[in-house]
């Protein structure tokens, strides 16, 4: 559910952009739940970013293309 997840963010919001593992996570739950912007945002705002963080994004950039053209019959 992206609005608990969205509250667990804020809770922990200081702890995220120095601990890999936290920001990880929070990306990836973002991206899953269909939250791109924020997904983006809190990459942005990471200090140390690794490649995992980018192959979640590069993942949920596709599946966000794909359910696009499959709604708009392209």
């Amino acid at each position: 559910d992206i609005q608990r997840g969205k509250i667990i963010h804020n809770l922990i919001a200081s702890e995220t952009k120095n601990d890999i593992y936290v920001s990880s996570t929070l990306i990836h739950m973002y991206v899953h739940c269909g939250d791109m912007a924020s997904a983006q945002s809190l990459l942005d705002s990471t200090k140390t970013k690794t490649p995992s963080m980018y192959g979640i994004m590069m993942k949920g950039n596709d599946s966000f293309k794909d359910k696009h053209k499959q709604s708009h019959g392209s």
